[in-house]
């Protein structure tokens, strides 16, 4: 996508800043904003799931049967069997 946009003088001097500390053109420092600004809303509206899931911790530790999340029901009725001693 090609980018035309007017900037006023703080946001040109803020433009140019960041390319003179980077060393990066202006395409390059105007993907990383937006790349930058992506990553932060993404943040703020991302489930705890996925959060989690982001940081790899999901599916990361042993928890007894893999299934158990989707088998829930079986799960406790065959819990429930076993302590009241009917299976």
């Amino acid at each position: 996508m090609r980018v035309n946009a007017r900037l006023d003088p703080v946001d040109e001097e803020r433009l140019r800043y960041l390319m003179d500390r980077t060393g990066k053109n202006v395409t390059e420092v105007l993907k990383d904003s937006v790349a930058s600004l992506y990553e932060q809303v993404r943040a703020r509206q991302a489930s705890p799931y996925d959060l989690m899931q982001e940081l790899g911790i999901v599916g990361r530790f042993e928890s007894g049967d893999p299934r158990a999340s989707e088998s829930v029901d079986e799960v406790l009725a065959a819990a429930l069997e076993r302590k009241l001693g009917r299976g």
